[in-house]
């Protein structure tokens, strides 16, 4: 009798660990396929090259708080972070992300 209840156990144990492992995979898999989903923005490419140009003339770089990907605008110049006044954004641009489906980043505050 405590055999059968053992072997019942291991059962249950193994389907349990069966259910616990497919739902693992699916969700896996939902979440790939919502990273290939959402679209990436990046900087208009004109916008891009005249940062870049006045930044080089002033002979300044980038911060890296706020272009974390080599794309200008990333990090904090898209985000809600105040520029005005702050030491660690200076030089500093702000973009607005929501050209052409959310796709174009266009700059709107350097």
């Amino acid at each position: 009798m405590q055999e059968g209840v053992r072997e019942m156990r291991l059962k249950s144990s193994s389907c349990l660990q069966g259910f616990v492992l497919s739902v693992l995979q699916l969700l896996l898999v939902a979440s790939a396929g919502a990273r290939r989903a959402a679209p990436r923005t990046r900087t208009d490419p004109t916008e891009a090259a005249a940062v870049n140009a006045v930044f080089a003339k002033l002979g300044q770089t980038a911060a890296s708080a706020w272009n974390i990907s080599g794309d200008p605008c990333t990090g904090a110049a898209t985000d809600g972070t105040v520029l005005d006044d702050n030491p660690n954004f200076n030089p500093g641009i702000k973009c607005d992300c929501t050209y052409q489906n959310n796709t174009v980043c266009l700059v709107t505050h350097l």
